[in-house]
Parts: C-alpha cells; structure tokens; sequence
C-alpha cells in the first residue's frame, strides 16, 4: 500500500514539475528570491546592482514567458549537422564570455589565486628544483595540495608571462575541454542529443565561468575526473589495454591536481562490482585503478623524501574531522546548503536538477541511472560531512548537468523559453559576481576566526 502511494506521489510530482510553464515560473522565482536574500541579508557591501538586477530579471522573464516558443531561435539538438554547429557556438560563447571574465573577475574573488600565483611563479623563475625545495614554504600548496596544476601553470607563465590572466585562461582552456568531454560523456551514458544539451547546461552553472576563469585547480581535477568517466566507459567498446591506460593517466592526473578525487575510487570500485556490464571489462578497471594509483603513489613517496608528507596528512585530517568536532561545523553545513551550493549550481536550475533526480530515482533498475545516482550521492555526501564547500563538489556537476538535460528533453512544451530564461539568469548571476565581495554570512559569521 504504502509503495503504491509512494509511486503515484513520485508520478504526480513528475507530471506537475514536466509542466514547462510551471518550470519557467519556478526558475524566475528563484532567481528573484535569491537577488532580494542578497539585498535584504546585506551579503555584499554594493548593494547598488541588486534593484536593477531584480528589475532585469522580471522585464526578462515576463517578455519570456508571453513570447511564442517558435519566435525563439530554437536549440534543435537531434540532427547531427545542428548539433555541430551549436556546440561551436557553445565553445565560442565559452572563449568570448570566458575571456571578458578572465578580465574583470575580481582578484581572489572566489579562490586563493595568490597561493596559485606565487607557486606558479617559483617554477617560472627558478625551474622545478627551487620549486620542490621550497614546497613546505608555499602555504596555499605545501599543506594540503599536490602539485600538478602549479607545475602546468608555471610552463604557461615561461612561455607567456607571468601575469595572473595567464593562469586564468589556462583556466578556461581546462573549462572548455571539460565541456566536451561531459558531451561525449553524456553521449555514452544516454545519447548525443543528451551529451550536447549536458555541455550546454553546465555552462549555466555560475560557478563554471567563475572558476574556470580564475588560477585554481577546480575545474582541472573536474576536467580529468569527467574524461577518466569517459575512458572508463569506453572501455564497454573497446575493451583494450590502451584506453585503461589512458584512463588510469588521467585518472592519476586529477588525484595530482587535487585529493579530492580519491573519492573517484569507490564510484569505479561501484562499477567494479555492481555493474553488470562491466562483468567482462572487470580486468581492464582493475588496471585503470592500478595505473592511477602507482602514479599516485610515485607522489606519496616524494612528498615523503621532501618532508612533506606527515604536513599534508595533518593537515587534510584536521579539515575533515572539523566538521565532527568543532562549534561551528553544523552553521558551516547551514551555509552550505543555503548560500554557496545555491550560488554555486544557480538557484534557477535547481527545479531543472530536481525533476532530473526524482526521474532518477523512479528509474534505479537501469545501470546508468545507478551509476548517476552513486557519482552524486559519494561526492555531495562526503563533502557535506567534511569539507562543505561548492567547489569540492564540482566533479560531480557534470552529473547534475546530465540530470537537467534529461528534465530539458522531458518538458516537451516550452523548453527552448525556459533555456533562454537560464542564460538570462546566468548572465545575471555573472555579473553580480564578477566583483563579488561577500560582507555577511547567514550562518557562520561570529565562527570564521576558527575555521581551518
């Protein structure tokens, strides 16, 4: 009995969210509620963009909601000449929108692009040997970060200055790359009309633009954990040595990029053994991993011949366990869910990822949908138990894309207005933050002295 209502309620809820209309409002709703938080919480010092902002929200939405859908240059994903030819336009909206950004993003705005900076510069002056020498000195990396991405930023800088906007479009090269690999991603786990529509929403996510124009290491690990995906499922086609490989490399680039990924073990240890397709492919994952993690490990023993190792460990240990075993843990996961999660995906998304996530799980027996569920579910649950912070669980936004192409193809009325209205509300969002500077937190405000 009880099953019986749980699955009419789930099929009720998809049937009122599938309502394109009702979407459209929810996500115009949302994005005004949340520029009236900011102004009305006084989370920035200039409050003075927040009344016009609200102004173009509404003008904008209300011309949307009343323009017909085929007045709108449409986003036509199934044929393959369209589909080539708007993920060009994607990539040049990337470079253009990415560039200006690269430009004008406030310094530090969002990352320590200082730390970055100054590792990076070591080894542009001074080569690699100075630069190991002085790791433990480098607060931002030697205590708690390995160091592929300052070693790639400071080639970058010998070759074309060591100017911060360098760094910043290396950046936005990785963001563009990942960009590509979610479409081919997206296509292997559903179709291309999906992969193509997943790359496109993922651009809509504010914190895409944010990061991958600034000198940080988020959105490269996010890069190499989306292609190590695609090298995994690939391996369904080729079974070959050669593509576990080249998994297992880029798998071990993004652990060198950032710890965070470690948590990319138990998704692939998940297909290992509760993936049926995978039954036959069960020895080429097992050199994946192996390859990722001899690399790794070839790390471990250097960081411990520089004295760096017992620093790291400490340090890594004392981040985690805060959040079990300090005051401030429960107000930094209120933050996390209420403020920098909601900034980081768009508060005008999330009725798009919700309705992507209820058909989920109605659709668990499916070993993709599975496979979705167990990607979300390991990043956003362990980072919200131990560091809550957006940008950790940024590998797990191609996810969260591919869930609001799935919405974006489901909704078949009204979803090219309700596209336009999110890059509306993305262009909005960017604006607002490309010089943000937070003066208020709702939660965690009288705990910053201390965090970690």
């Amino acid at each position: 009995m009880n099953i019986t209502i749980l699955a009419l309620s789930r099929a009720n809820i998809q049937q009122l969210l599938a309502r394109g209309k009702f979407i459209f409002l929810s996500c115009l709703c949302l994005q005004i509620c949340w520029l009236m938080a900011i102004w009305l919480t006084g989370t920035i010092d200039n409050t003075t963009k927040l009344p016009a902002l609200i102004f173009y929200t509404l003008a904008i939405g209300i011309f949307l909601y009343f323009i017909p859908e085929h007045r709108l240059w449409k986003f036509n994903l199934c044929t393959k000449k369209n589909k080539k030819r708007q993920l060009a336009l994607l990539g040049l909206v990337i470079i253009v929108v990415g560039w200006v950004y690269c430009i004008y993003q406030k310094f530090q705005a969002l990352v320590a692009e200082q730390g970055v900076y100054d590792a990076s510069v070591i080894i542009s002056q001074y080569g690699f040997g100075a630069f190991f020498f002085q790791y433990k000195e480098l607060f931002w990396l030697g205590i708690q970060h390995p160091p592929l991405v300052p070693m790639l930023n400071g080639i970058a800088m010998q070759i074309a200055g060591e100017e911060v906007i360098v760094l910043r479009l290396l950046s936005l090269f990785f963001g563009l790359g990942t960009t590509f690999v979610i479409y081919k991603l997206g296509s292997e786990l559903r179709d291309p009309k999906i992969g193509a529509l997943a790359a496109s929403t993922f651009v809509l996510f504010p914190y895409f633009f944010r990061l991958s124009a600034a000198a940080s290491n988020d959105i490269q690990v996010t890069f190499f954990c989306a292609l190590t995906l695609l090298m995994t499922f690939r391996l369904l086609h080729t079974n070959t040595n050669t593509t576990a490989l080249i998994g297992g490399v880029c798998f071990a680039a993004g652990l060198l990029s950032k710890y965070t990924l470690l948590l990319l073990y138990p998704v692939l240890i998940f297909l290992f053994f509760f993936d049926s397709r995978f039954k036959e492919r069960r020895l080429k994952l097992v050199i994946l991993m192996l390859v990722s993690a001899v690399i790794f490990m070839a790390w471990l023993a250097c960081a411990y011949a520089i004295g760096l190792f017992d620093l790291q460990i400490t340090t890594l240990s004392k981040f985690t366990n805060s959040q079990t075993s300090t005051p401030w843990a429960k107000w930094m996961f209120l933050e996390f869910i209420t403020t920098r999660l909601p900034s980081a995906l768009g508060l005008y998304n999330i009725p798009l990822i919700l309705l992507g996530f209820i058909s989920l799980v109605g659709s668990l027996n499916q070993p993709t949908n599975r496979f979705i569920f167990v990607w979300v579910f390991v990043f956003f649950s362990a980072f919200s138990l131990t560091l809550p912070d957006a940008r950790y669980c940024m590998p797990a936004f191609p996810a969260l894309a591919i869930l609001m192409a799935d919405s974006l193809v489901r909704i078949r009325q009204y979803n090219t207005n309700i596209i336009w209205l999110l890059i509306a509300n993305c262009a909005i969002s960017l604006y607002l933050f490309v010089d943000w500077h937070r003066s208020s937190h709702l939660f965690i405000g009288d705990f910053l002295n201390q965090m970690p």
